[in-house]
């Protein structure tokens, strides 16, 4: 998977013990995400608000070659 940004990761805390219980990352990537991902160690990410855009980019931008075009996909991940 290329992923091309991620965002600083939010916490959101629990009252009551002051532990964290999620963290919140926006990701932007070249691979569509499924719903859930696990790691294969006991460890799993929800994905949602899953939004799809294309553009144009340069295939070597040195030297302003042909412009294909990418999707990239942007989502808002959180570890459960």
């Amino acid at each position: 998977m290329v992923i091309l940004s991620v965002t600083q990761p939010a916490a959101v805390t629990n009252n009551f013990q002051n532990t964290t219980m999620f963290e919140i990352q926006k990701i932007e990537s070249t691979i569509k995400p499924g719903k859930f991902e696990s790691l294969n160690n006991g460890v799993w990410y929800y994905n949602y608000d899953v939004t799809e855009r294309t553009e144009l980019v340069s295939e070597n931008m040195s030297e302003g070659g042909e412009l294909v075009e990418r999707t990239l996909y942007s989502y808002v991940q959180v570890r459960i």
